[in-house]
Parts: C-alpha cells; sequence; structure tokens
C-alpha cells in the first residue's frame, strides 16, 4: 500500500474510530438524522493543499437546499477536534484551498455556533442540515403565491395562520447590533419592535440593576381594563388575574441561570395585537423600562460586553433583563403577526430540551413523517415500545426486534 493510500484509510477508519469512542456509553449509540441518505461512510478522506493534512470531504444539502461540498480539517496535534469549510464549486471542477469558506457548527443542544468544535459535531451538522432540506416541505411549483387570493383563502378554510421562530445563544453574538439584528429579523412579520441594550449595573457586584425591580414574576394588562387591576386577555381563556410571585431581591447570575431552571421560574414576555394596535400582554418577570433606566446605564456600546443584556418592547412599560452568555433567546410570531413572544432561557434548561427533542425526532422520525407508510412489523414493534413505557419502563425503540 503506497503512503497516500495508507493516510487515506487511516483517515477514513479514525473517522469511525471518533465516533465509536464519542458514543461508547451504555444508551448513547448514535443515531443519523432522519430523512438524509448519507452515513458515516459518505465521508471521503481529503487532502488540503496548503499543508498536506488528511480531513474529510462530503457533498450534502445546507439548510437553504444548497447542494455544498464541506471539508473537514483537523488542528495540528488535535485529531479529534477540527475547522470546517465549504465551496460551491462542483467536486468535478476540483477546487483549492483558496476556495473554501470558514464555517461555524451549531451544536444541536446549546444552539452555540462555534468555529472550532469536535469532527463528530461536524459531521453531524453536516447531517443535520442534509436532512432537514431533504424532509421540509417543498413548495409546489404549480401553486400561486401565499398572497394570492385563492391561496389566501385556502389558508383561511383551513385555519392556517403564519408561524415564524428562531432561538439563538446570545454567546453566538459579539455585539449588541448582531443581536438587533437578528431580533429584527424574527420580528419583521409582527406589529411588535423591540430594542436591545447592554445594561451596567449602578450597584457593585452582579447581581440585578436593583434591589427592588424584579418584585413581580408576572404583570399583565389589558386594553379592556388598564384600572390596575393586572389582568390580561390572552386570547383563549379570556381574563386572567394577576399571579403575585416574587423574584428574590438579590438575584444573581448564577441563581438565574440554575435556580429559575430547576424552579420552572419563567421570562418572557408575549404581545397581542390587532390592527397594528396592543390588546394585551403577558409578562413574567420583567422589570418596568422607567425604573430600568433609573437603576441601571443601559448602552449599545460594543467595546465591552456586559455580564447583562436587555430587552424593551417599544409602546410598552416592559423591559427584561438576562445574562449576556449561557442565555438562549426564543422569539415567536404566530397568528398572522397577532400574537409575539419574547423568552429569554437559560441555555441549560434548553439544551436538556433541544437534545431529548433531537434523539426522540432520530428515534421516532418514520413514525412522525407523515408521508411514511409503516410496515406491519414497525407498527408491531410501536406498539410493544408503546405498552413498555405504559408498564412504567424506559425502553429504546431500537431495543425491540426488527
Amino acid at each position: 500500500m503506497n503512503t497516500d493510500a495508507k493516510h487515506e484509510w487511516q483517515v477514513q477508519d479514525g473517522l469511525q474510530e471518533l465516533f465509536d469512542d464519542e458514543y461508547s456509553r451504555p444508551g448513547k449509540q448514535y443515531l443519523l438524522p432522519y430523512g438524509t441518505p448519507l452515513t458515516l461512510s459518505d465521508f471521503e478522506p481529503h487532502r488540503f493543499h496548503s499543508d498536506g493534512v488528511m480531513g474529510w470531504r462530503i457533498d450534502a444539502f445546507d439548510w437553504d437546499g444548497e447542494l455544498t461540498t464541506y471539508v473537514i480539517k483537523p488542528l495540528p496535534g488535535r485529531p479529534r477536534v477540527a475547522k470546517a469549510y465549504k465551496t460551491y464549486l462542483p467536486v468535478l471542477l476540483g477546487f483549492s484551498d483558496r476556495h473554501l469558506i470558514p464555517l461555524k457548527c451549531q451544536r444541536v443542544d446549546t444552539r452555540l455556533l462555534v468555529p472550532v468544535d469536535r469532527v463528530t459535531n461536524w459531521c453531524d451538522w453536516i447531517l443535520r442540515q442534509d436532512a432537514y432540506y431533504r424532509t421540509a416541505p417543498q413548495e409546489n411549483p404549480g401553486d400561486e403565491s401565499l398572497d394570492d387570493l385563492a391561496a389566501t383563502m385556502k389558508k383561511l378554510e383551513r385555519d392556517i395562520t403564519d408561524y415564524i421562530s428562531g432561538e439563538e445563544n446570545l454567546g453566538t453574538f459579539k455585539t449588541v447590533k448582531a443581536f438587533q439584528d437578528w431580533l429584527d429579523w424574527v420580528l419583521a412579520s409582527s406589529p411588535v419592535s423591540a430594542e436591545v441594550f447592554q445594561v451596567w449595573p449602578r450597584q457593585m457586584g452582579d447581581g440585578m440593576p436593583s434591589s427592588d425591580l424584579l418584585t413581580m414574576a408576572r404583570a399583565t394588562w389589558t386594553g379592556e381594563s388598564d384600572g390596575g387591576d393586572g389582568t390580561v386577555l390572552d386570547g383563549s381563556e379570556g381574563i386572567l388575574m394577576l399571579d403575585e410571585v416574587s423574584f428574590s431581591s438579590d438575584l444573581t447570575m448564577r441563581s438565574w441561570l440554575h435556580d429559575m431552571g430547576r424552579t420552572n421560574m419563567h421570562v418572557g414576555l408575549s404581545v397581542k395585537a390587532s390592527g397594528g394596535q396592543f390588546t394585551g400582554y403577558e409578562a413574567y418577570g420583567c422589570i418596568p423600562w422607567v425604573k430600568l433606566q433609573q437603576a441601571a446605564k443601559l448602552t449599545r456600546n460594543t467595546r465591552r460586553r456586559s455580564k447583562w443584556w436587555g430587552v424593551h418592547v417599544l409602546k410598552t412599560d416592559l423591559a427584561m433583563v438576562f445574562p449576556s452568555f449561557n442565555t438562549n433567546v426564543f422569539a415567536e410570531v404566530d397568528e398572522d403577526g397577532l400574537m409575539t413572544s419574547i423568552n429569554p432561557w437559560s441555555t441549560f434548561v434548553r439544551a436538556s430540551f433541544h437534545f431529548a427533542r433531537d434523539r426522540y425526532e432520530r428515534e421516532f422520525g418514520r413514525w412522525l413523517d407523515p408521508s411514511t407508510e409503516l410496515t406491519v412489523e414497525e407498527l408491531d414493534r410501536g406498539v410493544a415500545w408503546a405498552e413498555a413505557v405504559a408498564r412504567g419502563e424506559h425502553p429504546k425503540l431500537a431495543d425491540f426486534p426488527r
């Protein structure tokens, strides 16, 4: 075997070994993302022209459906850690290192984007993109635009509303401006606008900006009654009365990130609007905007990063303050823009949720796919699994014979 062929064999064999080591613990078997025909064997050995380093190459679809060539390059002396690049040039035409565009890998649990990650994470991230595009509903070229009257009437008949959502780890944003740009994008179809800023507490220490700001975990209001009775029209249950739950006056960053997750204490704001006018909102853990401006210095200065960031929803007296790291912000616009929500969460809480959901979708992808017809054998396995769950067991579908 010549030297080049030997190196290629070692690289290919090493990829499987990396996955075997990563998922060697009991109950941690690697599952491919549902919907992609690609497997680990599709990652081919690739030699980088600049320094001769051996890595891997694969052709796969990205999130937008572009067929892309990805290459993964291990770091010197660290074969388990790598950077990755992409090029849209067809492999048959050839490409050199100068055609490569550096990428960031989004972790499946924390949603954090990082330029350097484990080789196994890079491979899985590429396969997830390919699976996402292949399983996403494709628009029928024969259909008219959703703006067309007939299409709009069809949506009304089927009670379909437009929905957009996004979630990002704040560690992904280098500046509050980058966070502002992302939030503006998510809220583009909503009458709700929000401004983001850095929060510099006037008090010493890393506690929240004031001792009396977070005195109410839930504040509610409705346009029908603003007489101070604290009610809200939530669109489903009608009027909700104020729930008097108090935050600690010395809420620290550690308690925000860890204690709130354990106690299910929630921070967030949902706004209901009609005709561009707010008709009600429901707020958890929000701070009066006037008080926040008095208790802290608010800036959009990008030279230094504050420990705390904040969001103020315009046309309201409500703001939210949360750590600028280890926080995920989830924003959504539903009901054709009538309902808008912004919710900051501890990354540790969201990571557990995303990890469990991802594993579930990989294991039960065929069951969740409405375009798939299950075989009799698969249905029998599913029934056996459900019966085991009903008995209080915690089985995995893969444990049942095929």
